[in-house]
């Protein structure tokens, strides 16, 4: 009707999740092609498909035609060009022709921000038998946080919002044999190799429920393993910096509070009695799932699944305690330094478990932090 070219930043445009069975978990219905990515960059306010912040620069050159209005006073047919893109942008220079638009960022934290971003290779997510290699890195589709394994070994989940690790594997480069890459083995199992092939951490998860299956990282802070639109393995953390509202966990199981232990030999049922947390014997602390007795979270020692507490004889936990700051801390047999989960702001927190088995460090109606969790059915 008008002739311009396609807008990607329209007010008009749907962004990546319309229509989404599960916008929360990062489904995404809508993108643009991997040769427009750039444009999208340029068309958008928000450096995303669709935005609601005002009419674009293209959304108002197509009024100003059809309504033509192009060189008549302000007066006449409102808004210019220029007054129309939010001020967000910082955009101090505008050009425009029926081709292409031009947008100069003046500002040194716009413009550091833009070359941040164009920095990093565009990747959303490793398929099936895919390879993340040390120094790169997959987003979330709002690119806010990001998954990477970093030259010292460790596999970590990053929010931009404050620079704070999510989630981490907590590994390090075996001497002599450095980590190579995150592999999603064609199983499902997510694991982390060394130079040599050496599995040094893996999630576990293998089964036909698993097998072909994406790793993605997801809008709410978290790493999935995505098979048919359903995130079979969550590995929790503590998530984005704004929280919300988990009803499930509302009437949950509470499992701990402030203060509580649990000694070698010892478990806690959650009311349905379908899930249960044991500090065994071995010194391993152990979440499972009573309908096919499936690990659901781990502390070990020797092979980690959630947590590597080491490989030495004596890294096994002789007590594991909700501290009153609300940090979850397991003291070592070998009385050495205590492994803990810290969690910011979590005075007076309660740990609870929810139908699926996933524990929550609760406070005030909101998680704080998530241990990893398994949804895939019971076989």
């Amino acid at each position: 009707m008008v002739d311009e070219p396609y807008d990607f930043g329209s007010v008009m445009h749907y962004d990546e999740f319309m229509f989404s069975r599960n916008a929360v978990k990062g489904l995404w219905t809508i993108r643009a092609k991997p040769e427009y990515e750039q444009q999208v960059a340029v068309d958008s306010a928000t450096r995303k498909l669709g935005q609601r912040m005002g009419m674009s620069l293209k959304d108002v050159a197509k009024v100003n035609r059809m309504y033509k209005c192009a060189g008549k006073a302000q007066r006449e047919c409102g808004a210019t060009v220029a007054e129309a893109v939010p001020s967000s942008t910082q955009i101090s220079q505008i050009s425009m022709t029926s081709e292409a638009v031009k947008i100069d960022l003046a500002t040194t934290e716009a413009t550091a921000l833009t070359a941040d971003l164009d920095s990093v290779e565009n990747e959303y997510e490793v398929g099936s038998d895919g390879h993340l290699a040390v120094g790169k890195v997959i987003w979330n589709i709002n690119k806010n946080v990001k998954f990477e394994l970093r030259t010292d070994g460790n596999a970590v989940l990053t929010r931009i919002c404050d620079g704070s690790v999510i989630w981490e594997t907590r590994t390090s480069n075996p001497r002599d044999d450095p980590l190579q890459s995150v592999h999603l083995e064609r199983s499902g199992n997510l694991v982390l190799r060394s130079l040599s092939g050496a599995v040094v951490w893996s999630s576990g998860t293998t089964g036909q429920s698993f097998s072909g299956s994406t790793l993605l990282v997801t809008n709410l802070g978290t790493l999935c393993i995505f098979k048919d639109d359903v995130c079979l393995w969550d590995s929790g953390g503590l998530g984005q910096c704004q929280k919300f509202p988990l009803e499930e966990f509302e009437s949950s199981t509470i499992m701990m509070i402030s203060g509580r232990t649990i000694k070698p030999g010892r478990s806690i049922l959650s009311a349905q009695k379908n899930c249960k947390l044991s500090l065994q014997l071995d010194g391993d602390l152990v979440l499972r799932r009573r309908c096919d007795d499936a690990e659901i979270w781990s502390v070990r020692h020797g092979a980690g699944r959630s947590f590597n507490l080491g490989n030495e004889v004596n890294d096994k936990i002789r007590e594991f305690k909700m501290a009153t700051d609300g940090n979850l801390i397991m003291r070592r047999e070998s009385g050495g330094e205590d492994f803990k989960v810290v969690i910011p702001d979590a005075e007076g927190a309660d740990l609870r478990v929810n139908s699926n088995c996933q524990m929550c460090v609760f406070k005030d109606g909101l998680c704080l932090w998530t241990a990893q969790s398994l949804t895939n059915r019971c076989t």
